[in-house]
C-alpha cells in the first residue's frame, strides 16, 4: 500500500489525502449505510470499504457480500450479484466529505454484466455522520 500512496499522493491536496488511508476508512461506521441499503433492498447487507487506485488517483470503494441467493427468480440466470460503489470521490467543496453512488451490480450466467444505481451517500469524516438520497 505504501508504494501506491507515494505514487498517487501528489494528485491530491494534502487535506483530502488524509482520509484516503486504511486507518481512516477503518474509522467509518458503516452500520447506518448498511441499514439504509438493507431497508431499500429488503435483505441484510454488509459493506466492506477499501482503498483502490485507478487513473493516478486513490479512492474509497465499497462492496457487499455476495447476494445472488437473495435475488428470487433471477437466481436462475445470475452468476453474481453485489452492492458496490459505482462512482466515488472526496468532495472538492467540503473538507472531509466522501460521496458515493451505490449500485446493484450483477453478472449473468452467460457472461454479460450490468448494474442499477439506487442510492447516493455522503459521509463526513469530521462529524462521523451519513446523508443518504435514494435515486
Amino acid at each position: 500500500m505504501k508504494r501506491y500512496v507515494s505514487k498517487f499522493k501528489n494528485s491530491f491536496k494534502e487535506d483530502k489525502f488524509q482520509y484516503l488511508t486504511d486507518e481512516a476508512i477503518k474509522s467509518v461506521d458503516t452500520k447506518a449505510l448498511e441499514s439504509e441499503i438493507s431497508s431499500m433492498l429488503k435483505i441484510p447487507v454488509t459493506i466492506k470499504l477499501s482503498i483502490a487506485g485507478l487513473s493516478n488517483r486513490l479512492r474509497i470503494e465499497g462492496e457487499s457480500q455476495e447476494i445472488v441467493n437473495k435475488t428470487g427468480i433471477f437466481k436462475a440466470v445470475l452468476k453474481t450479484c453485489k452492492v458496490e460503489t459505482f462512482n466515488t470521490n472526496m468532495s472538492s467543496e467540503e473538507d472531509g466529505v466522501w460521496w458515493a453512488t451505490w449500485s446493484l451490480r450483477y453478472q449473468n450466467k452467460d457472461g454479460g454484466s450490468n448494474g442499477m444505481t439506487f442510492l447516493n451517500s455522503w459521509y463526513n469524516f469530521n462529524t462521523k455522520k451519513w446523508i443518504f438520497r435514494s435515486r
